[in-house]
This record gives structure tokens, sequence and C-alpha cells, in this order.
């Protein structure tokens, strides 16, 4: 199998499709079935919300969501967490998640509903672990 180097194909203009690894962007992200469509975009461009795809500082890429901007500078948040990361550069992020696949089925980010309840998760952020951990018990009676 061919492997691609996805920061190179985000620099060349090309938009990317693969499957994000681990578990900090769940339920977003559910490994392996799940995938992100990302292309690149203009530093200045990321928002509050926004799941993008940039390199870490243990020089891995990431894919997680912006929880605030702060002129250049990001701090980023996996679905999963509630550590924020940061500060991060604008310019350090490769590119921006456009689209998601789940169960074989392209779905937008753009969409209303996804773009609301993903905003309420990050107000949520302090919570979450209280959150996952309740739905985990209750998941299990069931």
């Amino acid at each position: 199998m061919e492997k691609y180097n996805i920061e190179q194909l985000l620099r060349d203009g090309n938009a990317v499709q693969f499957h994000p690894l681990g578990s900090s962007m769940w339920p977003l992200f559910v490994y392996p079935k799940d995938e992100a469509i990302v292309v690149p975009v203009e530093a200045g461009r990321f928002k509050r919300g926004d799941v993008c795809l940039y390199r870490g500082l243990s020089g891995n890429l990431i894919i997680h969501r912006v929880y605030k901007r702060k002129g250049n500078m990001l701090y980023m948040v996996g679905d999963h967490q509630t550590e924020i990361e940061g500060p991060i550069e604008s310019k350090d992020a490769l590119g921006i998640m456009t689209h998601y696949i789940r169960n074989g089925k392209k779905h937008s980010a753009s969409n209303p509903i996804y773009c609301l309840l993903s905003r309420m998760w990050l107000l949520l952020r302090p919570f979450r672990k209280s959150i996952i951990t309740f739905g985990s018990r209750i998941k299990r009676l069931f």
C-alpha cells in the first residue's frame, strides 16, 4: 500500500481523506470506521468550533476542534478531552475539516445541526468527563 504525505498534499492545495487515529475526537470520530475530509485553508480563516489538522509539539499530526482564537494563536481541544492545548500559531494549522464520513455517508461540517451540537459540546467542555462517565454507565445498563 502506498503511503501519502498528508501535510505535503495539503500544502500542494489538495483535499485529503483519512481515518483519524485514537479516541481524542470521540464521539465525532469512531476509529477506525469514520473518516475526515480536510482541505487547505488560509491561516486567518479558523474560528471557534472548526475542526482543523495541525502538527502538534510532539511532531504528530493532530485533528482537534478550535476552542478559541486570540489573534493568530489557536487553542485546541479534542471532543473527548477537557484540557485545552495551545497556543498554536494559526500558520501551523494545515487544513480544515469540511466533511466527515460515517457509515459510508458524507456529512458536511457546515450543517447547521452539526454546528449547533459542536458549539454546545464546546460550552460543556468543563463537564465532559462527568457527562461521558454518566453516559457510559447508562449504556452499560442497556
